[in-house]
This record gives C-alpha cells, sequence and structure tokens, in this order.
C-alpha cells in the first residue's frame, strides 16, 4: 500500500494590516476587473480569455499588491494566483483561480 501525502498551501505573506472584504477596495485604482461568477464580465481585459467559475482578474496598485495575492489566497487558496502583469500605467493584474474544492 502506497503512501498518501497532502500538501495544503497557505496564502503568501502576511495578511493585511487593515483587512476588509478583498473584494472591496479604495479609489486608489484596485477592483475586480473579471469575474467567472458575477455581475463582472466573464472575458478578462488583461489575457483576453475567459475566466473560470469562481476565479478572478484584480488590477491594484503596486502598493496594494502583497494585500491583494493574500487576500486572493485566503479565498481561494494557497498557490491561486496563477497569473501576474504589470500594466502600462504602473498597476498590477493578477489571475486568482479558485483552488478550494
Amino acid at each position: 500500500m502506497s503512501e498518501l501525502k497532502v500538501v495544503v498551501n497557505s496564502p503568501t505573506g502576511s495578511p493585511p494590516a487593515e483587512r476588509d472584504d478583498m473584494w472591496v477596495w479604495d479609489e486608489d485604482g484596485g477592483y475586480i476587473v473579471a469575474c467567472g461568477y458575477s455581475a463582472f464580465p466573464p472575458t478578462c481585459p488583461v489575457w483576453g480569455d475567459e475566466v473560470g467559475y469562481k476565479s478572478v482578474t484584480v488590477i491594484v496598485p503596486p502598493k496594494l499588491e502583497n494585500d491583494a495575492r493574500y487576500s486572493l489566497e485566503y479565498n481561494h487558496g494557497g498557490g491561486s494566483v496563477v497569473k501576474r502583469r504589470v500594466m502600462p500605467d504602473g498597476r498590477v493584474a493578477m489571475r486568482s483561480d479558485y483552488q478550494c474544492w
């Protein structure tokens, strides 16, 4: 009989100092641009693909990148951020694919 090895990934980094609902960003430019399960468009304007069920693309200012990554991984599971791109205006786009099945 072989052993079953289970690995549980934790969110990257540390929890944000002030933890608001991760889906609500301030007006510094952080927001959801595509989402696979809500009123947001299902087609991603950053990568041009369809966003999977419960996955999300967010664009945040560089100062919010670590907090956004932690919050995405806290909600979607460690290692959920699978794509990252620095936009021409300096903001950071991230795709988080839901891992908690």
